[in-house]
């Protein structure tokens, strides 16, 4: 997992990027959880990304990582998140995104935090 963290860091090629968040958000959920409570970096640096991108294709896998983080019940994850400001972000996503696809996906995280 830190290559993966190591290399979101340093690259400055947006397709390795994105290649990293999907295979990131394509993990089971457990193992996402798993993950993140081991190492709180990684929630940092996809939060990062998510808040700095412009582009859908950049935001919508960081946002399914959160996403898929969120269908699980672990009080200690809701908490991680929260003290992230998640809640903050998302709004600010539904306010500010132009794309539907974007709205939907937050609202539906949302929903599973609330």
């Amino acid at each position: 997992m830190q290559c993966f963290i190591i290399v979101s860091r340093e690259s400055t090629d947006k397709d390795v990027t994105i290649a990293i968040l999907w295979a990131l958000a394509s993990l089971p959920e457990r193992k996402i959880c798993k993950l993140i409570m081991q190492n709180e970096s990684l929630l940092e640096l996809i939060l990062d990304v998510f808040r700095r991108a412009k582009c859908s294709y950049l935001r919508l896998p960081a946002l399914r990582f959160v996403g898929n983080i969120c269908v699980d019940d672990d009080i200690l994850v809701k908490k991680l998140l929260m003290k992230h400001e998640i809640l903050d972000t998302l709004q600010e996503t539904i306010t500010d995104s132009k794309s539907l696809f974007i709205r939907k996906e937050t609202c539906w995280i949302i929903s599973n935090i609330t």
